[in-house]
């Protein structure tokens, strides 16, 4: 047994000794390492310190050339110190700055933007071939042999030069590919001003892109709006109509708006990406109030008119006055008398007045047709000096004659010219208001100081609620001043097309214009127009007022009008009584009590009439109309009048 073991022992160590011999053997393979070095490169690949592709060269004489209408924008300087400071890391040179005004043509040139040379415009013809909608796009090329650098914006210009200078200038990068060209995008979500961060995708990424830009609501952008963001609520009264939904796609995106309906009350916008591999769903959602919330809305103008037309005739021409008679009956309109008051009075040095009986009854005659009111033009349409303390000087007569002539007043000249002025008219015409001040175009004083003082501003401010001043056009509703409430003197050497254009453009800007004539005679000459101009100007205005865009109004009315629309506030609210309508303002009700024209919107869809129901008892019936809103009626208000009840009544 003893012997057995020790022959087995010698038969193991025999085996193990083979084994050995054959893992020593330098004839076979190595096993793998665990661990290579990656210092050490194989055989076949490329060494790390060399690139893959041939760079440009560039020397000393390199220059950047700029187009001389982008050299100095902000975002160009910033391109061009990316890239500069690339070149220097990379190629050891600091190429100048030139434009391509100022730059013959260089052998060794970098164009940057939409320069002259024939390259750039090559380069942009490449970038034409793609749908850049919603998005950025910019070129880096080497076209016969010059590299340029271009975008369809200034902001795409900008962010090549800093993408060519981090991929290819800084850091390990080799410099510039000699067959360098690159088209990349970005989105004009990812682009913002002052943030230089935006990435440029491939084509291939631009054309998968299945995100929008941006979805407007009616005419206004939905401020929420996020490309990530699918789902979005707005909130609509019963009874408005759906709006409708526009969006901002990018490039050649497909993109499918279904309205919302009744059935559905939501919107859905399917935009399918260029490449036809993605789609992405955003959905607006409508959710409709369910109890009826009428909504009130005051006007800018009388009965929901577009724009306020206001004729003034300035100084008080009695032929001028029977035309504009003639023609107010014949048009359907009304204008306002501004009136030198020493034409209808006389006023001695002890405030004595004479009234001219024949002048006063003839503009009473105009008055009494409902279609004039007088405004104050000053007692003598005469320079009033400086002060109120009393006052001397020189002044010209008409501004821009060089003739001259001297003032000598006592104290309270000024308020003698506008307070005196409205003390005459009030005396003269009882029914007249004459809240009103139309400014004179009386000369300027030699020293060069404004025609109404600062003190003077004041007095007229303590008299009237307003004043018209000389020129400016189109006005807004309300006038930013309404002590500078702009005009159009009509004049000859004007046609009446350019007339009936101030009337358009006030309709379009739902704004005011005020038209001062002086006198209107069969021909035309200085501040005189003719007869046949004025009339084609009041037919238009007729025209546009029974279109119902038009609001054509005293000057006192349209500023009682717009001084209250400035401060006024309504509700309106409802309950089983009816609509209950509350209307007020900040001004003195002593003064303005003129009413508001406010558009009640209405939701229950079955009432065709209604009955107004006033604070003093008194009602009236009115017409429900319908526009895109729905039904609707127009009310009008006297502020601080007390609440109005709508109740719907019988047909």
């Amino acid at each position: 047994m003893k012997k057995l073991s020790i022959i087995l022992l010698l038969m193991l160590s025999i085996v193990f000794a083979s084994f050995s011999f054959i893992a020593c053997d330098g004839g076979g393979d190595p096993p793998p390492s665990e661990n290579p070095s990656p210092d050490v490169p194989t055989p076949d690949d490329p060494s790390p310190d060399e690139p893959t592709y041939e760079p440009m060269t560039f020397d000393a004489s390199t220059v950047f050339v700029f187009s001389q209408d982008e050299a100095h924008n902000t975002k160009i300087t910033k391109a061009y110190a990316d890239i500069k400071s690339g070149f220097k890391a990379t190629y050891g040179i600091e190429p100048t700055k030139e434009t391509d005004a100022s730059q013959t043509e260089q052998e060794f040139e970098i164009l940057i933007g939409n320069t002259s040379r024939p390259q750039s415009a090559k380069a942009l013809e490449e970038l034409e071939k793609y749908d850049t909608t919603g998005a950025h796009a910019f070129i880096a090329a080497i076209i016969d042999g010059k590299l340029t650098i271009t975008g369809t914006s200034i902001s795409a210009t900008e962010i090549a030069c800093k993408w060519i200078s981090e991929t290819y200038l800084i850091g390990e990068n080799y410099g510039i590919p000699k067959e360098l060209f690159e088209v990349r995008f970005f989105t004009k979500q990812d682009y913002k001003d002052n943030d230089r961060e935006a990435t440029p995708l491939t084509s291939a990424e631009y054309n998968a892109i299945n995100y929008i830009e941006s979805i407007k609501v009616g005419s206004s952008s939905l401020s929420s709006f996020s490309p990530d963001k699918l789902s979005y609520t707005i909130k609509l009264n019963r009874g408005d109509a759906f709006p409708k939904i526009t969006v901002g796609g990018i490039g050649n995106q497909s993109i499918t708006i279904t309205e919302a309906t009744s059935q559905t009350n939501a919107t859905t916008i399917k935009v399918l990406s260029a490449d036809g591999t993605s789609l992405k769903t955003y959905t607006i959602n409508f959710e409709i109030s369910p109890v009826n919330y009428p909504t009130a809305t005051i006007q800018k103008a009388k009965d929901g008119a577009d724009a306020i037309v206001v004729i003034v005739h300035d100084d008080g021409d009695t032929d001028t006055g029977t035309f504009l008679k003639k023609e107010f009956i014949k048009y359907d309109l009304c204008g306002t008398i501004a009136m030198i008051t020493n034409k209808v009075c006389a006023v001695d040095s002890q405030g004595n007045r004479t009234i001219n009986q024949d002048t006063v009854s003839f503009w009473q005659d105009l008055l009494d047709t409902g279609r004039f009111s007088m405004s104050s033009h000053t007692r003598t349409h005469t320079y009033w000096g400086k002060t109120d303390a009393g006052d001397s000087g020189q002044y010209y007569p008409v501004i821009g004659n060089d003739n001259t002539a001297s003032y000598n007043y006592a104290p309270g000249q000024i308020t003698r010219e506008v307070a005196g002025s409205q003390e005459d008219l009030r005396a003269c015409f009882p029914t007249q208001r004459v809240l009103t001040f139309i400014k004179a175009g009386f000369g300027k004083n030699v020293d060069g100081s404004p025609q109404i003082s600062d003190e003077a501003f004041s007095i007229i401010k303590r008299y009237y609620i307003t004043m018209r001043n000389t020129g400016g056009g189109v006005d807004t509703i309300p006038s930013a001043d309404p002590y500078n409430v702009k005009s159009h003197m009509v004049k000859a050497g004007q046609t009446a097309s350019e007339w009936t254009g101030y009337v358009d453009q006030a309709i379009a800007q739902k704004g005011m214009i005020v038209f001062l004539f002086h006198k209107i005679r069969a021909a035309a000459s200085g501040n005189t127009v003719a007869e046949e101009d004025a009339s084609t100007l009041f037919k238009h205005i007729s025209d546009k007022k029974n279109a119902g865009k038009v609001w054509c109004a005293t000057f006192e009315e349209a500023s009682l009008y717009t001084e209250e629309y400035r401060t006024a506030s309504v509700s309106a609210t409802q309950t089983d009584a009816g609509i209950t309508v509350s209307l007020t303002d900040k001004v003195d009700n002593t003064i303005y009590n003129h009413a508001l024209t406010v558009k009640i919107q209405i939701v229950e869809p079955d009432w065709n009439k209604v009955l107004r129901t006033n604070a003093d008892g008194t009602t009236e019936t009115l017409t429900v109309q319908r526009d895109s809103k729905g039904a609707y009626v127009m009310v009008n208000i006297v502020p601080d009048s007390g609440n109005v009840i709508l109740t719907k009544c019988a047909d």
